[in-house]
């Protein structure tokens, strides 16, 4: 017979386990992690005002307003330093260290870099910044 308030009750509040979550969390964080290693070498030149665009000529071209940290941090020195610090919370965030903060910080960090320099980036590198987003609606496993 069916059961339908019941099924819907077990269905959203049954106990479920996290695995696949977890699986997922260290899945995005590689993804991360291996996305912006690959920008490393080329971090200067992409994301400083030393490089190719600086970030006054982004805002004339752009013609909109673009949320980043990298507005305010234009040194080459200020630009490697938050890459080192998004390396570090991608893997603090795969290794399920203090996962909610570092989860905040990586999604906050990678809109940074991905809005500081829109030409640089093309669709696959746009998916850590939609799996932050879609993590962040999760929460923390």
């Amino acid at each position: 017979m069916i059961h339908p308030l019941r099924d819907w009750d077990r269905f959203w509040h049954a106990p479920q386990t996290a695995r696949v979550l977890g699986l997922f969390r260290i899945a995005i964080g590689l993804i991360t992690l291996y996305s912006f290693a690959l920008l490393a070498k080329d971090a200067v030149a992409f994301f400083s005002d030393s490089g190719v665009l600086t970030a006054d000529a982004l805002a004339q071209t752009d013609g909109r307003p673009f949320l980043s940290l990298l507005v305010w941090i234009r040194t080459p020195a200020g630009v490697v330093l938050l890459l080192l610090v998004l390396l570090e919370a991608a893997a603090a965030f795969t290794l399920g260290w203090f996962t909610r903060f570092h989860s905040v910080v990586l999604f906050v960090l990678v809109l940074s870099f991905h809005e500081r320099n829109p030409l640089v980036m093309n669709r696959g590198d746009k998916e850590p910044e939609n799996f932050a987003k879609i993590w962040d609606a999760f929460g923390s496993v």
